[in-house]
């Protein structure tokens, strides 16, 4: 687990003197570790944590179906990474709030694991709850870099698939149910989700090569497998937190943010990052030419160590 020396400044949501660590969580990959923490509240949130402690370390919060498996799945990150399971996804338990309790649970989960300052970094459907969490820690957040970023409400009935469909859904309970029950289904056998995921990667062919493309795949399917395994909590509070006025406000975060977009994403328009950029105070936007919605993701990981300080500064 990275540990890394607790910097000064305002910090939200410190542990409850009696929250406490659960057991690990199987692991068969070499390059992180795994486990869940339990909060004062009832609430636990798993968390895969590695990579090399020479700068600020990254927290990684994952897109639509994923888990805290997601960065790993693209390779070994070149910063120390802790990556959260969202409310409802993998180990985490469902939650009953909204974006604000998410952020102080993460505040919460990277405190006990001694996280000070750091970058906190969302993709696609993750990048409102990385906002959560970056307003949460406050001065311990150095910088906010959000990737294929989902904007707010009124920005997700413009998009492709699923983005598209999640006002559609949300407003539709019993159709949501058979929908959530249908593409468990499919994501839980893995021929299934494999081809799903191959599918999903088409338009990265023009800047990924073949080999690159079935490692991302087959990378994400474990990830993607890691998420479901609760079951659709996690499904049902991202259409029921994303479609709804947030109760977090981009334009209170005090720290730089970057927002990255590839002109090529077919599942979250470039019309998001603007979304982004006009809320946020201090943002820069970085265009990924000809990147699709994965490839961005590999791209901004490999660029990490550019937007990561030194532990010492």
């Amino acid at each position: 687990m990275l540990r890394h020396p607790r910097a000064s400044g305002r910090q939200a949501c410190l542990p409850r003197t009696h929250a406490k660590r659960t057991r690990a969580l199987p692991d068969d990959r070499p390059d992180h570790d795994e486990g869940a923490l339990r909060l004062a509240d009832g609430a636990t949130i798993g968390f895969a944590s590695g990579g090399p402690k020479d700068r600020l370390p990254l927290v990684y919060h994952h897109g639509f179906l994923g888990s805290r498996l997601e960065p790993f799945s693209l390779g070994v990150p070149p910063l120390g990474t802790v990556s959260l399971d969202r409310p409802g996804y993998g180990a985490s338990t469902p939650a009953t709030g909204g974006l604000a309790l998410w952020g102080e649970h993460a505040a919460g989960t990277l405190a006990l694991q001694g996280v000070g300052r750091c970058v906190v970094m969302g993709v696609s459907a993750g990048a409102p709850y990385a906002l959560a969490t970056a307003l949460a820690l406050g001065s311990l957040c150095e910088r906010l870099v959000l990737v294929g970023g989902v904007g707010g409400p009124d920005m997700v009935r413009v998009g492709g698939w699923p983005i598209r469909l999640m006002p559609y859904f949300a407003d539709r309970p019993r159709l949501q149910a058979v929908a959530v029950r249908a593409l468990l289904a499919q994501i839980r056998r893995p021929g299934l989700r494999r081809r799903w995921l191959d599918l999903a990667l088409a338009e990265e062919r023009r800047v990924l090569g073949r080999d690159e493309r079935r490692r991302l795949a087959a990378g994400l399917a474990r990830a993607v497998a890691a998420g479901s395994s609760a079951g659709a909590a996690g499904v049902r509070h991202d259409l029921a937190v994303l479609t709804a006025p947030w109760d977090v406000a981009p334009d209170g975060l005090t720290c730089p943010a970057v927002v990255a977009h590839g002109t090529a994403d077919a599942v979250v328009p470039y019309a998001h990052a603007l979304w982004w950029t006009a809320r946020l105070p201090d943002a820069r936007l970085m265009v990924l030419e000809g990147e699709g919605h994965v490839s961005s993701v590999v791209r901004m990981v490999e660029r990490l160590p550019e937007l990561a300080l030194p532990l010492d500064v």
